[in-house]
């Protein structure tokens, strides 16, 4: 049978409440159900007659249609939780079916509907009640209302009440009749009319804090609804006063029950409290002691527990009788006290409460301290009674939260008051917990510890309150910081406001919310328990704080401290503790210490027992010794092997024996506290205080050697220390010449680790703490020594000669000549001797001693001078002796000491001044360098640059230079280029002060001696009429001319500036420009002078002419100004840069202010020229723009809209669309019309916002835009719709891509990158500047991303580390292809960046791309550019054999294990391995032993293939053997818990070379790993393939023309191709200087033919006197085919230059 639906209109009334915040942005819906079970449907609330519906305090109709379903009964109301205020409170809501309109239904609310407000529901089910039109208005109540009977509980206040029930609410009516009413204990009656509001459900009592007794205590009120016949009661039992309770003067009360008779009210009761104090020393109290008792019919408020007796002593009861409302049930007590007395701390056992009227008793237990130095120093706590969930199981079950509270920095911003606090997470909420340690004083920190259950964090909110008791009762809160170990969240509730009746809103309590932005994630703790056992001897117990420390495989724990008390760590005891410790992983040492500030206290500890409760395994730490410092080895420190799962064999503890150097300096010595700390693979010993020397009574005294021992677990490898002092004491300076560490046991040789260094707050850079790092060879300066025999008759000699040599910082042995060169002994009459040898740095040299044996007739000798050259130093020491050294001659002494007669330093200041001459034209723009010659040799060429203005007309330019010392000066060479216009110059004269041994100072040098002072006349013209040609000219006491060399090579570049045409937009601050090239190459930064106007006018476009370097495409230009006031902000619409010559144009846009005082306050820009991924500009397009403005609160902004569009073949320009008044605003739909380039078919529109100030309206809520493009001769127009629906904020991101509505792209367009940047592992590299990227790809760029926050270092971009950056919800790129880098330069101490590579990961298509850079980020190093364009080598090829290996920019590697062949050598379980080169190391690669894949038997060889980054040559490797397999099966024996591998091979697939390891040992199961060094290295060399012919290569070197580019080094290289390589060769001329700046040099090599090449491996020896060398490129060309390939370097070989290298792979270009 079918039934027939009829169809209907509701007319439904929702009316918001007038709460704060109250309205909402949501999507609201309402179902409605009737009384024959039937219901409508969803249906949705729009349209209302409001513009803006469900605002605070509004009543908003709708009309619907739905199905009728007969006499309503409920509804269902519910919003989305969407748009910027969500949250809803509902007050009521009327519905009427419009086909009875005589009949309404009305539901009660009165809630939210919030996820962060009351129950957090956003859906409610509400009764519906009928009513008929003719309902009574109007009914009476009678109130009847009870004043408790309290000394002071009346009131003279006006005191008002309103009525709340399902059909309304009436009042506020104030509460008044002839009587004097609400007097203490009395009973005061009203009858009110009013509204019918129906069935009560709350009501709101308050008075107006008047008169001069305003508090009041109210026991319960009674109302009586005299039309329907109902009695409600109320209960209080509180006062509403603003000196009692919690300040409040208002209070909402809920109902008790409904009744047709006036119940009866019991307005006191009494209470018997027992107290039990604990049985424990100094168990007792003499505090005041209040307690609270709270129940399911309210509280009664603080009451003290006092009966005239001596209370609280230790296993002492105590009776009370307490008079007080009742409470009802009794669900929990307060118990606290004040800490007053000279013994405050109390131990209570428990409480027992007898509600005498209802003869029930209650035992609330506690067994624990309320004592600010015992336990968790907490005096007050909160106790549920017997049968509820314990305390100790709660504390167990819980977990430790960190509280900060900040007390603001306002006047009487401190409290006296007591303050808890309530925190509430997702599902649950803590109890109220006082924070009773708290100081609470102005512009202040306290801290807290509780404990509350772990799955509260991460908080939604906070609830903080105080009781508004003492002197000081306001206080002004800054904020709260919530820190949650176990799950790694640190949170911030920020308030900022008084918590005070007087101030403000008048509020002592307040829920705060977190500010998202500042929530700090890390990784989260491990809860342990950790069980001590002190050993049963006497006197072995401590009071001491014990502090821990755990080491495991993950790092290290930080300190954890055990909570002392009295009863703790006692003789024959275990104590448990809980701790939350930072995942170390499995243990292997934990180390044991006392504080020392307890050093007068010794402890014997027998053992320490912990267990993991994460994965449940328990270790064990045995340690049977004192800690003392008057028992065993005086010794507070102790560190103790692991014991326990995982953990094969404990490791041992050895003696390190550390000998301590004090330098040989006045005052040297020091009298404070000295400690080291040593450094190894496995962790570090802590910080050791070395007390007790072996050799001296007093250490550390003036070259001094003192011996310490350092008990410690093995540390294996030690890498570094740290060791400084405390800086007391009398002399506390210190001077630290070395260090030297080895084992007892002799393991292995002296590890020296040279400081030569103060450590002293007054002397060096005043540190008193330093690292010092393993020196690995002592004899690392080189001393060149010259020995000039005299001229007199029978001067020379035939005696053993020898030397010593005394440092500022050490001595040398007294060394004997005769072994090192014979020609001594041979030395005739004016003859120079000279030796070289290698020697720790002894610092400046004071004096020597030289002389000779004497041992037989004839041996003696005139010594005429003696010269030490130390390149080191950069200083040749000359004595002048001219003595006989002969015991018949002279003094008869065959030895003498000779101090230093001169100090020549090998480099030395320069002052050049250039006077430019007085004629017309004189001046010039070339670059000038200058070369200085003299009796000692030359300099380098000197490039004579300033920053601004140089060589003007009738100007003097002053330059000051360090050069290679020439002696005395001869002549100079002026090179003039003249490329750049006007080139012309005139030549005054030079005058060069040549600076001699002491420091340089800028006064007048005139008479000063050390400085040497020469002018060269020149007066002539350089480059006259030979524009484009290069002049050199040499100059002596009179003229001298030069030769015409070679033309600069550079093009010229057209610069366009657009200032903007807004009124004050131009400048006068000094602007400058960099370009920056497709090349890598980048111009200096260029100043841009304006000559008519001196300055940037408003609307106009200057144009400059510049003569730069070619650069290739311009991709970005940094433009910026020195300007720092107001006057000097600057409005830059955009640049245009042509290069005439190759006929191209580079558009730049920029539309911002530099100004610190307007826009972002940045005065220095960064912009990319307009799509550099498209070829060339197309034609235009006409569109019709339209902005729709969201319609949410404050959705207008301040600033000008810039547009984007990209597309399938491209992008547009970026067009602007200025600010105007009404454009942007709230609601508002703007039309725009402009022309965009053709970029095929639209994909996404960028949306930039661009502020005009700092202090206007920089955010803006777009709804959407609309593009309406029109196509010439098609009436047909195209509109495309961008949908956003957001915010989009300057200040955290200025821009948003939106895909065009309805592609394929809008659904999955988002993706997440993974940004990893690989600081070089070089010295000084690291960065503390801001950096920033932009990358690349087919679809566009991602625009300028900051790399902040890193997730793997807190200190990001330090040396060697690589730092990972993730930015989430980024419109793909598509495939990437290049990557801007740039850092500002802000850091004063760490700007230069050396960086190695950068990594993006495209997380959601799983594409990884590489970035190589190995280059400086620096503006003082390298090329001085702080901005790096990288491109993308994942289209490497590495081609063997005919094979090609596509590698993504990794390079694949072989492994070839062979097992042994002898019994139980194979293994069932996996086997691991890490390949390290010089260049790289491999990840962990594991050999997985599977059932279907059995590998690592007995005499097996098995081979295995992976990639990596390029290694370089490969030094070792870390093998190991590791258990518990992905499936589990039968071993072959019970010897599977070892592996013998017989030999390993690693071949670079890339080169062919191979490496072989000879193990030949037992690896163990679950081992550390055991390191191998690389036995031998098989090259694929092409002579072991003589069937391929033989053919020249010819080898050009280009050494660059830098200042020390040259090298005296020899160099060799490996040529490898696609059919071998040639192994190694020696680049060596015979009887030619090879590898001077700027020089060329060709060698010719025959071997087997390469075929294609692909990779050059060259490196030097670093040993030479220049070993340093910067080399430019290297080409090889085949001279049978005579083709040519590039091999680019641009970078140093050797210790001056940016890395130690002493070996590089090149790659072709």
């Amino acid at each position: 049978m079918n039934t027939q639906s009829y169809m209907t209109s509701y007319e439904i009334l929702v009316y918001t409440g007038d709460k704060r915040g109250a309205g909402t942005d949501s999507n609201v819906s309402i179902t409605l159900f009737s009384k024959n079970g039937k219901q409508t449907g969803k249906i949705p609330l729009k349209n209302s007659n409001n513009k803006d519906p469900f605002e605070r305090k509004q009543v908003d109709k709708f009309c619907v249609k739905g199905d009728y379903i007969g006499e309503l009964t409920k509804l269902h109301i519910e919003h989305d939780n969407s748009g910027r205020s969500s949250g809803w409170f509902l007050d009521k809501i009327v519905v009427t079916d419009l086909f009875d309109p005589k009949t309404q239904y009305v539901a009660t609310c009165n809630q939210w509907l919030a996820k962060d407000e009351g129950d957090r529901k956003i859906s409610r089910d509400l009764t519906l009640h009928k009513q008929q039109t003719t309902t009574q208005k109007s009914n009476y109540y009678k109130i009847t209302v009870y004043t408790g009977n309290k000394s002071g509980a009346g009131t003279n206040s006006d005191v008002s009440l309103t009525l709340y029930g399902n059909l309304g609410e009436a009042g506020p009516m104030k509460l008044a009749n002839q009587e004097d009413n609400f007097e203490p204990g009395k009973k005061d009656e009203f009858t009110i009319e009013c509204q019918n509001v129906g069935e009560l459900n709350q009501i709101f009592i308050a008075h107006n804090n008047k008169g001069l007794s305003a508090a009041w205590f109210l026991d319960s009120i009674v109302i009586e609804d005299l039309y329907a016949m109902h009695t409600y009661q109320f209960p209080c039992h509180r006062w509403l006063a603003k000196n009692e309770d919690d300040g409040k003067i208002a209070r909402f009360l809920v109902p008790q029950s409904s009744t047709t008779e006036t119940p009866q009210i019991r307005k006191h009761n009494q209470y018997k409290v027992t107290v039990f104090t604990g049985n424990k020393s100094g168990a007792g109290t003499d505090a005041d002691v209040f307690i609270t008792l709270f129940g399911n019919q309210g509280q009664t408020g603080q009451i003290k527990l006092d009966n005239e007796k001596d209370n609280f002593e230790t296993g002492q009861k105590d009776e009370f009788i307490v008079e007080c409302p009742a409470v009802g049930e009794i669900n929990k007590i307060l118990i606290e006290h004040n800490n007053k007395g000279l013994s405050s701390g109390w131990f209570l056992d428990r409480i027992l409460i007898e509600d005498t009227q209802d003869h029930r008793t209650y035992e609330f237990p506690c067994n624990r301290w309320l004592a600010k130095d015992e336990d968790d120093k907490q005096i007050a706590r909160y106790l549920l009674p017997k049968g509820a969930m314990p305390a100790k199981k709660q504390l167990e079950d819980g977990v430790c939260y960190y509280i900060s509270v900040f007390t603001g920095d306002k006047k009487n911003a401190g409290t006296d008051a007591i303050v808890s606090v309530v925190m509430h997470g997702k599902d649950s909420s803590s109890e109220e917990i006082i924070l009773s340690d708290g100081k609470f004083e102005n512009n202040s920190v306290d801290k807290f510890t509780i404990n509350a259950p772990k799955d509260l964090s991460a908080l939604t909110a906070l609830d903080i309150r105080h009781n508004n008791s003492g002197v000081r009762r306001g206080w002004y809160l800054e904020k709260v910081v919530v820190d949650c170990s176990s799950t790694g969240i640190k949170q911030t509730f920020p308030c900022n406001n008084w918590l005070a009746d007087y101030e403000g809103d008048g509020r002592i309590e307040r829920r705060l919310k977190e500010d998202i932005s500042l929530r700090k994630t890390y990784p989260p703790t491990v809860p342990w328990y950790v069980w001590v056992h002190t050993s049963d001897k006497k006197e072995a117990g401590t009071n001491a704080q014990v502090i821990l420390v755990l080491y495991g495989h993950n790092g290290k724990s930080v300190n954890i401290k055990l909570e002392r008390n009295s009863d703790a760590l006692q003789q024959g005891h275990c104590d448990q503790f809980k701790a939350d410790i930072n995942d170390v992983g499995i243990p292997y040492k934990l180390r044991v210490s006392l504080s020392s500030k307890h050093l007068s206290h010794s402890w014997h500890l027998d053992r320490i027992e912990m267990e993991n409760l994460k994965t449940e395994e328990h270790y064990r730490f045995f340690c049977g010794r004192w800690l003392s410092k008057i028992e065993d080895d005086k010794q507070i420190i102790r560190e103790l092997p692991a014991q326990g799962p995982g953990i094969p064999k404990p490791l041992p503890i050895v003696k390190y024996i550390v000998d301590i150097f004090t330098g040989n300096k006045p005052k040297a010595g020091t009298d404070a506290n000295v400690f080291i700390n040593i450094y190894g693979e496995r962790g570090d010993t802590g910080a050791r205080p070395l007390e007790y020397s072996l050799q001296n009574k007093n250490k550390f005294e003036r070259k001094q050697v003192d011996r310490f021992i350092i008990d410690a677990v093995l540390l294996n490898q030690i890498r570094k220390i740290r060791i400084g002092h405390d800086n007391t004491g009398v002399d506390s300076g210190w001077y630290l010449d070395k260090v030297v560490i080895y084992q007892e046991d002799q393991s292995y040789g002296p590890l020296t680790f040279i400081c030569d260094r103060w450590l002293a707050v007054n002397e060096d850079d005043g540190q008193i703490v330093r690292e010092l790092t393993l020196t690995a060879d002592l004899h690392d300066t080189t001393y060149n020594v010259k020995i000039k025999t005299g001229d007199d008759l029978q001067a020379g000699t035939t005696a053993d000669i020898h030397l010593q040599i005394f440092g500022q910082k050490t001595e040398t042995e007294k060394m004997q000549y005769t072994s090192v060169n014979n020609s001594i002994r041979t030395s005739q009459r004016e003859h120079v001797d000279g030796f070289t040898f290698q020697y720790h740095d002894l610092g400046k040299i004071e004096h020597i001693r030289i002389g000779h044996n004497g041992k037989i007739s004839g041996t003696g000798w005139f010594l005429d001078w003696i010269e030490i050259d130390v390149p080191h130093r950069r200083e040749i020491y000359r004595f002048v002796c001219h003595r006989w050294l002969d015991t018949r001659l002279g003094d008869d002494r065959v030895e003498h000491d000779f101090k230093p007669t001169e100090i020549i330093k090998t480099i030395i200041p320069y002052e050049i001044t250039v006077f430019t001459g007085d004629k017309v034209g004189a001046a010039t723009n070339a670059k000038i360098w200058i070369q200085i010659y003299g009796l000692r040799g030359k300099t380098d060429e000197i490039l004579l640059e300033n920053k601004f203005d140089t060589f003007e007309r009738n100007s003097i330019d002053k330059f000051v230079v360090e050069a290679a010392n020439v002696g005395k000066i001869e002549k100079i060479r002026i090179n003039h280029n003249s490329q750049k216009i006007p080139s012309a110059w005139y030549l005054e004269k030079i005058l060069i002060q040549q600076y001699l041994s002491e420091p340089f100072h800028t006064t007048d040098r005139k008479s000063d001696p050390n400085v040497e002072e020469y002018c060269f006349i020149c007066q002539q013209w350089f480059g006259k009429d030979q524009v484009g040609k290069e002049t050199i000219r040499e100059f002596l006491s009179d003229s001298g001319f030069g030769n015409m060399l070679y033309d600069a090579k550079g093009i010229n570049y057209l610069v366009h500036v657009l200032t903007g045409d807004k009124g004050s937009t131009g400048t006068s601050a000094n602007v400058s420009i960099r370009l920056i090239g497709s090349k890598g190459q980048q111009t200096r930064l260029i100043p841009l002078e304006v000559m008519q106007h001196r300055r940037f006018e408003p609307g106009n476009v200057e144009t400059f002419l510049l003569e730069e370097p070619d650069i290739g495409d311009v991709e970005m230009v940094e433009v910026q100004h020195d300007g720092d006031t107001l006057g000097d902000s600057w409005f830059l619409d955009g640049l245009i840069i042509e290069i005439p010559v190759q006929e191209r144009t580079f558009y730049f846009v920029c539309n911002e202010w530099l100004s610190k005082y307007k826009g972002d306050g940045r005065t220095k820009r960064l912009l990319k020229a307009q799509d550099l991924i498209k070829p060339s500009l197309s034609s235009l397009i006409p569109y019709v723009v339209n902005i729709h403005t969201g319609h949410v609160a404050t959705a207008g902004c301040d600033c000008d809209v810039s547009l984007k569009l990209f597309g399938t073949t491209g992008s547009s320009s970026e067009h602007i669309f200025r600010k105007h008044e009404g454009n942007f605003e709230r609601s508002a739909i703007d039309i725009f019309q402009c022309d965009l380039e053709d970029i095929g078919k639209p994909i996404k529109l960028r949306v930039r916002i661009l502020p005009k100030s700092i202090q206007g309206r920089n955010r803006w809520f777009l709804e959407k835009i609309q593009l309406i493009k029109h196509i010439k001769q098609n009436i047909k127009e195209e509109t495309y719709s961008f949908e956003f629906n957001d915010w989009i904020s300057h200040e955290t991101y200025p821009y948003f891509d939106i895909f065009i509505k309805g592609s394929i792209e809008s659904s999955m367009h988002q993706t997440t990158y993974r940004v990893i940047t690989k600081t070089s592992n070089l010295i000084d590299t690291s960065c503390d500047a801001n950096v920033f990227i932009m990358i690349l790809g087919q679809n566009g760029d991602s625009g300028q991303l900051a790399l902040k926050n890193s997730s793997t270092f807190l200190n990001k971009f330090e040396r060697g580390h690589e730092d990972i950056f993730t930015f989430e919800n980024i419109l793909s790129l598509g495939p990437l292809k290049k990557l801007l880098i740039w850092h500002d330069d802000s850091s004063v101490l760490k700007s230069a960046w050396h960086l190695e590579y950068v990594r993006v990961d495209d997380m959601k298509t799983g594409q990884t791309y590489m970035f190589p850079c190995n280059k400086w980020l620096s503006s003082k190093k390298d090329d001085g550019q702080i901005v790096r364009i990288l491109v993308c080598n994942n289209q490497l090829d590495y081609v063997i054999g005919g094979h090609s290996y596509i590698t993504n920019g990794l390079i694949p590697y072989e492994i070839e294990v062979s097992t042994s062949d002898q019994p139980n050598a194979g293994t069932t379980q996996n086997g691991w391995i890490i390949v390290e080169g010089n260049n790289n190391r491999s990840e962990k690669i594991f050999f997985k032993n599977t059932i279907d894949n059995k590998i690592l038997r007995r005499g097996q060889p098995d081979t295995f293939t992976f990639e990596c980054q390029p290694l370089g040559e490969v030094r070792r490797i870390i093998l190991g053997h590791q258990g518990e397999h992905e499936r589990p099966f039968k071993k072959i024996n019970d010897d599977d818990a070892n592996w013998h591998v017989s030999h390993i091979t690693i071949t670079d697939l890339s080169t062919g070379i191979k490496y072989e390891f000879p193990v030949q040992k037992w690896i163990t199961i679950n081992n550390e790993g055991d390191v191998f060094d690389c036995a031998t290295r098989k090259e694929n060399s092409t002579e072991q393939q003589p069937h391929r012919r033989k053919i020249n290569y010819k080898i050009i070197v280009h050494t660059d023309s830098i200042s020390g580019a040259s090298t005296d080094a020899n160099v060799s290289i490996i040529l490898f191709g696609t059919l071998g390589n040639t192994g190694s060769l020696l680049l060596k001329q015979k009887g030619q200087r090879s590898f001077q700046r700027g020089g060329v040099d060709e060698f010719i090599f025959e071997c087997l033919e390469l075929g294609k090449l692909k990779k050059l491996h060259i490196k030097h020896r670093n040993s030479a006197l220049s070993s340093d060398w910067f080399l430019d490129k290297i080409e090889v060309i085949n001279m049978d085919t005579n083709e040519k390939v590039s091999f680019p370097c641009k970078q140093g070989l050797g210790r001056k230059h940016e890395d130690y290298e002493v070996q590089l792979d090149l790659m072709p270009i």
